[in-house]
Parts: C-alpha cells; structure tokens; sequence
C-alpha cells in the first residue's frame, strides 16, 4: 500500500520591549514537510518498506540595531534550508513467527550540510508458550543541526545576545539496546525492561557558561528503562514507566 504525509508548522515570538517603535524582538519560524511511504508484501515472511521525505525550514528574526544608543532600525535575520531522505526497511518473519528481522538505512541530504547514510538493526524473538520476547536493536544517528541552533539570539536589557553558533557541526551517534517482555495474567499484564547506551560525536548542546549552542567532542547516554501496562478492563488501560539515565 502507499500513504501520503504532509505537515506545517509555524512558531510565532514576539517580544515588545518598550513603547518605542521598532524596541522589539520577533523570533519566527515554520516547517513544512512532506512523506512519501510504500509498504510491500513481498511474502508471508518477507516485506520492504521505501519511501521519501522532504523538509523546507524558515526562520526570520528581527532585532534593533543599537537599543542603548537610541537606534532602533531593524537588524533581520533571514534563514532557510531544506533536506530532503530517502529511507528503507526490509522486515523478516521466521521461525513460524518466532523470530522477527529488520535492516534498515536512512540517506540524508541536507543543504548546508554533508549527505550522510545512517543504518539500523534489530531482532526480536517470542518464546510463544510463555509469551517472552526478548529483543536487541543497533543503529546510528545523524542530526544537523536547526536554524536558530545556528542563528538563534535575543534581547537582553537593551543589548543583543546571539546564542546560535554557525561554527556548529552535525551531531553523530551510534546506540544499543538489549530488553525482555513478559506478559503476565493472561496478557491483563504486561512488564518489560530494556537497558540501552548511546555514544555521540559533536553532540550538540547548549553551554550555559559560554551562553550559546556548541558541539561536545565526546558524550555518551546509558540508563535502563521499566514499563508496565495493565488493563483491568477491556475499555481501559493503564501504562507506568520509570528511566533511568546516566549522561556524561
């Protein structure tokens, strides 16, 4: 089968910072974005998903030149990009069933920023008389960085403050994650408990002492992650969830 996806989103921030005209901060911005999605069944056990997605992203800023000099001309900041990523997903049932598969791979082309191939692995497994699944997933990752990450500012008592950095990089990272299932009371129940650990290069994060976006050289995320769902009714269902995260 096949679908179509498209979205708009607009961010409006207007700050007036006095009476006086032109004493004032705008911070806009606004995405839209369009998806392309096949699925195919090629048998039973075996099916491809293709598909392409398309993002034009804007950001128009405005700030007065020179407040404590009684200069309130406009100073504009007029962005945009697109990129654009072509994606596909190979799934496999084996086993009778037992065994799930899927390789995946993601290409992005980003105006501004190198083309990058990322990739996923994963594998499930059911052990059907019990109802355990025991599952594993690996990939990469790879994130340019927004528009106001890189042009961002704002007003402060008078005097332009810029937060974004232009010198910043895309953020790259590589992730595991290994976790059981166990449904309970004939599935009224469900626990699960999955442990996962990512590794980025130049992620990017903003640096309260320097007051602006920068790339960490090195970082890392590792915690564990619990989940419980329960219905005690067909009509109702009940989720908790609990993480833990250890980031240096």
């Amino acid at each position: 089968n096949y679908s179509l996806k498209g979205a708009y989103t607009e961010t409006q921030r207007h700050y007036f910072w006095s009476p006086t005209a032109g004493d004032q901060s705008n911070y806009d911005g606004s995405t839209a974005y369009l998806e392309t999605q096949h699925n195919f069944r090629i048998t039973d056990w075996f099916s491809l998903i293709a598909g392409l997605d398309y993002e034009q992203s804007y950001y128009d800023g405005r700030e007065p030149r020179d407040p404590n000099k009684g200069d309130f001309s406009p100073v504009l900041f007029k962005k945009n990009w697109y990129t654009w990523d072509a994606f596909g997903l190979a799934g496999f049932k084996l086993l009778d069933e037992s065994l799930f598969l899927n390789l995946g791979a993601r290409f992005n082309d980003h105006e501004a920023f190198d083309s990058k191939l990322v990739g996923e692995a994963s594998a499930a497994y059911v052990f059907k008389r019990l109802g355990t699944k025991i599952h594993a997933q690996v990939g990469s990752g790879y994130r340019t960085p927004g528009l106001y990450e890189i042009y961002g500012g704002y007003l402060y008592q008078g005097s332009l403050i810029i937060i974004g950095n232009p010198d910043l990089q895309p953020e790259k990272s590589l992730g595991y994650e290994v976790g059981v299932e166990q449904p309970v009371f004939g599935e009224r129940v469900k626990l699960g408990i999955t442990w996962f650990h990512t590794d980025f290069d130049d992620l990017i994060t903003y640096d309260g002492l320097a007051n602006k976006y920068i790339n960490a050289d090195k970082a890392r995320s590792e915690g564990i992650e619990t989940y419980a769902t329960v219905m005690p009714w067909e009509w109702m269902k009940l989720n908790f969830a609990y993480t833990y995260t250890d980031s240096e």
